[in-house]
């Protein structure tokens, strides 16, 4: 069994991805109508999604399987289900449904920026770490008292957390989950690490980095040390992926990017252990490893059995079982061994009303449908994902005799149970006056990337240091 925390007796959605997104199935326009149409933008893990007619992605998605271009597997039966299902509530409410698909990151901020200016927008939207600022900004609808309580007694705290602001809900994820670490058993085999790590992970960060010098010192056929792997961190610049996993260090370390106030908050004793650690581990790999320009290269590395570790969402059990990996993973340890360890909210996909939307109501009864049994059901039957409905998580993975039931479902039990105990939070939203997000996000990733330059002589106080005079100087513009 794979090991969550020392405190924990009992122990967590998608896309793959931090985020994995499947491509649309039609272009749509940006225009919003009213004229039996209800337009959602779609939680890609769930729902087919980007589509101007329903029946249409319905009929192509079940053409794609059959033909073997989409792959005839649980997770998009799952989604072909749901899809169904969504246009059977649509139609019992007398609306036809329309998605949008407006991609991610800054193309997304910067869709959604003009649809609020024009007070053009679906009536439901879809967003990542924009939107607890956009909530904060004024341009989201709170929950319905009803909704609201419903939310609070039946879903994970780890879906709307991040998004309940002065005691009001702005936002929902239903396939969220918490940032973990993962190791190849076989690496670790090679390299004669005790058993004991390799089926539980380490305890505390000496342990781990102790077997990440011992990768690297094993040589494969060819002479070649083995790579370690560890924390990825980016070349630079605005990279979520890197800001996530180093988050979760950060975290593990009893540190954060922010204080209490929301302010960038860096120079710590917490986060200059984290540094440390970031530092130390480009040691124990080759190259450019760990500090590629993109997440997607860290993630290959793992598959292919490059690298021993990486940290990614609970997908990563799903990822493994596809390419035949022998794997192992657990919650960050704590620095020290003591507490419960690190994570960070990963693949949060946020569903909110905006205050412009025509159809208010039919928006949030799209929201209560979603958090449903049967489509929260089918979730968790996907395989990529954990569902947030407490009475899923309670129910669906004892089905051990189903068809769908794979091994790792009950780890997935496990840590979705440990979402409702633990709060995880995701990155701060730095909402800013006349500063540019990008900018202090900017700062923050050039000292994360500095930590993996060979070359590069700075302490980790000094990185943390740099960023910080960087951040608040961007945060208190205004």
């Amino acid at each position: 069994m794979k090991k969550i925390n020392n405190l924990l007796l009992t122990a967590m959605t998608i896309i793959i991805s931090s985020s994995v997104v499947g491509c649309s199935n039609t272009n749509s326009s940006n225009t919003t109508s009213t004229d039996g149409k209800l337009t959602l933008m779609l939680d890609s893990s769930a729902f087919i999604y980007g589509f101007d007619d329903i029946d249409v992605a319905i009929s192509e998605h079940e053409r794609d399987m059959a033909a073997g271009t989409l792959k005839n597997n649980q997770a998009n039966k799952s989604i072909l289900e749901n899809t169904k299902l969504l246009k059977a509530w649509g139609e019992e409410k007398g609306k036809t449904i329309v998605s949008k698909n407006w991609g991610w990151a800054d193309s997304l901020t910067q869709k959604l920026m003009s649809a609020f200016l024009s007070q053009e927008t679906p009536d439901l939207i879809q967003g990542e770490t924009q939107m607890p600022g956009f909530a904060k900004q004024g341009y989201l609808e709170a929950f319905p008292d009803e909704l609201a309580n419903y939310v609070r007694e039946n879903v994970s705290p780890i879906a709307y957390k991040d998004m309940e602001i002065d005691g009001k809900i702005y936002g929902i994820s239903l396939t969220p989950s918490p940032s973990l670490l993962y190791w190849n058993k076989d690496i670790l085999r090679q390299a004669n690490v005790s058993s004991e790590i390799i089926e539980n992970g380490p305890k505390t960060w000496s342990e781990w980095e102790s077997v990440m010098a011992q990768i690297y010192a094993t040589k494969d056929s060819k002479g070649v040390s083995l790579n370690a792997g560890g924390i990825y961190v980016g070349n630079g610049g605005v990279n979520y992926g890197a800001f996530f996993r180093v988050g979760t260090l950060m975290d593990a370390a009893g540190g954060s990017i922010d204080d209490s106030t929301g302010a960038p908050n860096l120079v710590t004793d917490a986060n200059e252990k984290a540094f440390q650690f970031l530092i130390n581990q480009k040691n124990y790999n080759q190259g450019n490893i760990l500090n590629t320009k993109d997440e997607g290269s860290y993630f290959s590395y793992f598959n292919t059995n490059k690298i021993a570790y990486k940290v990614d969402g609970i997908w990563g059990a799903y990822e493994a079982n596809l390419y035949g990996q022998d794997i192992g993973y657990c919650v960050l340890p704590s620095y020290d061994g003591t507490g419960s360890g690190g994570s960070m909210l990963l693949g949060a996909t946020y569903s909110s009303v905006p205050i412009y939307a025509k159809n208010k109501e039919l928006a949030f009864e799209s929201i209560q449908f979603m958090l449903s049994k049967e489509i929260q059901d089918n979730i968790a039957k996907g395989g990529q994902r954990i569902p947030v409905l407490k009475e899923t998580i309670n129910t669906i993975y004892d089905q051990t005799d189903a068809e769908w039931y794979n091994d790792f479902y009950a780890d997935y039990k496990e840590y979705a149970s440990y979402c409702i105990e633990e709060e995880i939070h995701g990155l701060p939203d730095f909402t800013m006056k006349k500063g540019k997000l990008s900018n202090l996000w900017n700062a923050f990733g050039n000292s994360v990337a500095k930590t993996s330059i060979k070359s590069n002589n700075q302490s980790a106080k000094e990185l943390l240091q740099e960023a910080q005079r960087a951040m608040i100087t961007e945060w208190n513009k205004g």
